[in-house]
């Protein structure tokens, strides 16, 4: 086991091969294809599987509501011996974009990713961008955990508290009195429920899964232009419309669309857009990386 950990150490230490390399720093940049829209929840977990050797790892699972993208443009071809299988919530709204490459070599099956339950015990599952929206996160890992084979990794992401552009400029966007008393019911920490990484780490502990420590750097993700970064805003914002369906402004599409630009223009006030016209966006995510006692 302890050899293992040292393989799994060692292989972080390499670079990212799967990013735009700028001035020293790896980024990655969003053109406006809608499942490209995943990356900035998956751009981190990116950066750590190109310095993991996946080969290593007979049985692969991803799991979640967006999953499949992961599972058919990296895994599938850093470790095309392994058998790689990827749970999607069955009313994902991605389950189209990600099923129809039946060359992938993956195996997609339609499931409760709340009660996932696998054939066989998997070496690697993985877990991304799902979990600050679980209220039971504790039952939810638990649960995961059962399925990892011994000594067999689990690598996922939660928002945790932060400080972001995006996150100021919703708060100011929301005093607005065009559409005030309609927004004043969202609580946008709730949505995405933060979490501090202390928490997250005691539920993974406690659900018999040691916690290895990963550093990963602070890229951004990079919007090719303003209207590219306007549509992720507006994706975003459906995650916010689908939980407080009575809302006047999300609901209708001229205050909508006047909504979004002003949220786009507030966020460009606090982080503005390059020379070049490119659009950073900092992932406010931790990725957590723990193995199976």
């Amino acid at each position: 086991m302890i050899k293992r950990i040292s393989v799994l150490v060692a292989t972080l230490a390499c670079v990212s091969l799967n990013a735009m390399e700028t001035g020293g720093r790896k980024e990655h940049v969003i053109t406006g294809n809608p499942v490209d829209f995943l990356e900035p929840h998956y751009g981190r977990a990116e950066q750590l599987f190109a310095r993991m050797d996946l080969s290593q790892f007979p049985v692969i699972t991803e799991v979640g509501v967006m999953t499949g993208f992961v599972a058919k443009n990296i895994l599938a071809k850093q470790a095309p011996k392994s058998e790689i299988t990827a749970i999607v919530r069955a009313d994902s709204p991605f389950a189209g974009h990600l099923e129809g490459d039946k060359g992938s070599g993956v195996n997609f099956k339609k499931q409760d990713i709340r009660n996932v339950t696998l054939e066989k015990p998997t070496n690697l599952l993985i877990f991304l961008g799902q979990l600050p929206y679980e209220n039971n996160k504790k039952g939810f890992i638990e649960n995961l955990a059962k399925n990892i084979a011994p000594n067999g990794l689990l690598v996922t992401t939660c928002v945790t508290p932060n400080n972001s552009s995006l996150i100021k400029a919703f708060l100011e966007v929301k005093e607005d009195p065009r559409w005030k008393s309609d927004l004043d019911k969202i609580d946008i920490n709730k949505i995405w429920m933060p979490a501090p990484r202390e928490e997250i780490e005691d539920i993974l502990n406690n659900a018999g899964l040691a916690v290895k420590k990963v550093e990963l750097d602070e890229s951004p993700v990079i919007f090719k232009n303003r209207e590219t970064f306007k549509l992720f805003v507006s994706a975003v914002t459906s995650g916010i419309k689908a939980r407080i369906s009575d809302s006047q402004t999300l609901n209708n599409k001229e205050q909508l669309d006047t909504y979004l630009e002003t949220l786009t223009q507030t966020y460009l006030k606090y982080h503005p857009a390059r020379e070049d016209g490119t659009v950073e966006y900092h992932i406010p995510e931790h990725i957590f990386v723990a193995r199976k006692n």
